[in-house]
């Protein structure tokens, strides 16, 4: 069992966490002290740590930098009652895991935990805890091997400062080495860290590399492969209540945000419930087939990046300029949430 430490100066925080998490099954240790925490993660490390930012003995940017020191694979997560995107790029530059800004749903930290935990030091691919643990290495600039081990052979996947550079996989290299390991349908991982690659094969960014892997080029697409396109880009009927709720949500959105490029949701076949803009029916085919799949961000030229999150059985894909990712999980993550809730016509 993974044992989480909870570093906040107001009590009830500490202790309505705590309550809660043990409740759920995690062992949960607390401070309202930074110093007595670094003390007792000497003396009993922890799996986890949530820490506050603002704390008057030691902010909790500080604590993530000692308690990396003391053990350099705690996972984190920051929260904070005063947040600002400043203070977020920064959680996140220094191993952040996730970043929350106070009052925060509960039932969300537990998601972002079970994330954690299927990124752990083994996993089994069928279940893509490996794209998982891929995306949290990432997040960490970690410098890692990852081992592959499967039933037709075994490959490495390659980190430093987070970003994918070099691949093996039996006689393969290289990016297509790394399509045949993500292509695998079963087998286990486990980390190496603080391991310099032998050589670089691979120079794409994290998030081009998603892109290629995950959607098709137009070279690609076979003539039985346009027919199924065509079908999987219908777009599928909602009752008219619901699609004007939709867009007047969505509507809303791009009055504020003009840097807002399109924004689609598809459902879990990929047909079109609502696009505005760009439509990203390709991609969505793809991602759709991937079990376990939460959310991913794809760069592009001119400072785009799409970002897409699955919440139950939709699909959201934001199109957007000149944004920050950190930035705009923060913007969109209560947006998607409350679409999901008109979709299901909760509202």
């Amino acid at each position: 069992m993974r044992r989480i430490m909870i570093v906040d100066d107001e009590e009830d925080i500490v202790l309505g966490l705590s309550r809660f998490l043990k409740k759920n099954g995690y062992d949960v240790v607390y401070e309202t002290s930074p110093k007595k925490a670094l003390e007792l993660l000497s003396a009993e490390p922890s799996d986890i740590l949530i820490a506050d930012v603002k704390m008057d003995e030691l902010s909790g940017l500080e604590l993530i930098n000692e308690a990396k020191k003391k053990n350099p694979d705690i996972k984190i997560i920051i929260m904070t009652a005063r947040g600002s995107e400043e203070i977020e790029r920064i959680s996140y530059e220094r191993g952040a895991l996730e970043y929350l800004e106070k009052p925060f749903d509960v039932e969300y930290l537990l998601e972002v935990l079970k994330k954690i935990e299927t990124g752990g030091f083994k996993g089994v691919v069928k279940e893509l805890g490996l794209i998982d643990f891929l995306n949290i290495l990432h997040m960490e600039r970690a410098l890692a091997i990852v081992n592959v081990t499967s039933a037709i052979g075994s490959g490495k996947i390659y980190f430093q400062d987070g970003e994918i550079v070099h691949a093996q996989f039996i006689n393969l290299e290289g990016i297509d080495a790394l399509k045949e390991i993500l292509n695998l349908k079963g087998g286990s991982f486990s980390v190496e860290r603080n391991i310099k690659p032998p050589k670089i094969t691979i120079r794409k960014s994290f998030n081009n590399l998603m892109l290629e892997l995950f959607a098709k080029t137009d070279e690609e697409v076979s003539e039985i492969e346009v027919e199924e396109f065509s079908i999987i880009s219908q777009i599928k009927k909602i009752p008219d209540e619901i699609y004007q709720k939709l867009d007047k949500e969505i509507s809303s959105l791009f009055s504020f945000d003009k840097n807002l490029k399109s924004f689609g949701i598809y459902d879990i076949e990929g047909n079109i419930l609502y696009l505005r803009g760009e439509d990203f029916s390709s991609l969505i085919s793809e991602i759709s087939r991937i079990k376990g799949f939460s959310e991913c961000s794809i760069e592009l030229e001119n400072n785009k990046i799409i970002y897409i999150k699955k919440e139950d059985d939709y699909f959201f894909v934001i199109e957007i300029s000149n944004t920050s990712l950190s930035l705009i999980k923060v913007r969109f993550s209560k947006t998607t949430s409350n679409l999901r809730e008109i979709i299901k016509g909760g509202k």
